[in-house]
């Protein structure tokens, strides 16, 4: 006589499914691209250069490790373009400002505003190239940086040139003078904010620089008599 079944043997229990590995969601390349970008300037920003890797920087974005190189040579690849993400922001930044100021002179003043609250606000972009200037022994990595430089250098220039075309400062005035003067407040700023010093340039004291450089710019040269 075959043996009652037990309620556990009548009540079947669903078999169990290896559910596969997530993968992350497929995106077009531009965006995967900018998606690993974002996470290498997250992580250079923690890290610096040479002591970042690859594994690192796919966990950040979510991917594996093959997927960077995909869309990059190597790591230097895709931190030179970092880099230059860094210096874009910035350009974007001052571009945007500029637009809406008719005056270049204010155009100016604003773009310092917005730099010093920039850099306080997402500090990243600083960190990785204040790391770069100190991995620039490398000759990629000190092209990049300057070039990053002398792009905002000349976005300054191409401002004073249209001030004294408008004659709002001194025909006579140092153009290049006055605008590596005003990308050094900027490397002000980076100091105080890479310091962790909020407080030591405040908005009241970038008033101040503005009036400093006003009363440089429209200084007129006396004309010596005989």
């Amino acid at each position: 006589m075959q043996a009652p079944k037990s309620p556990t043997d009548t009540q079947r229990r669903p078999a169990t499914r290896h559910l596969p590995r997530q993968r992350a969601r497929r995106q077009p390349a531009e965006a995967r691209r900018d998606q690993l970008v974002q996470a290498a300037l997250r992580v250079f920003a923690r890290g610096g250069y040479r002591s970042t890797g690859t594994l690192e920087i796919a966990r950040e974005a979510g991917v594996g490790e093959p997927t960077i190189y995909r869309y990059f040579a190597d790591k230097k690849d895709l931190y030179l373009e970092v880099l230059k993400r860094s210096a874009n922001l910035i350009l974007a930044g001052w571009s945007q400002v500029a637009a809406e100021e008719s005056n270049p002179l204010r155009a100016m003043a604003a773009i310092g505003a917005w730099y010093h609250r920039s850099v306080g606000q997402e500090p990243d972009p600083l960190w990785v190239r204040a790391r770069a200037i100190a991995e620039s022994q490398d000759d990629d990595i000190r092209a990049a940086v300057r070039e990053a430089y002398l792009q905002c250098f000349l976005f300054v220039r191409s401002l004073l040139l249209s001030a004294r075309e408008q004659g709002l400062i001194d025909s006579e005035a140092d153009i290049d003078a006055i605008a590596w003067l005003f990308m050094g407040v900027g490397l002000a700023i980076d100091t105080v904010t890479l310091l962790d010093m909020p407080d030591a340039i405040s908005p009241a004291t970038l008033q101040s620089i503005d009036r400093l450089f006003g009363r440089a710019m429209t200084h007129r040269r006396e004309t010596p008599t005989t």
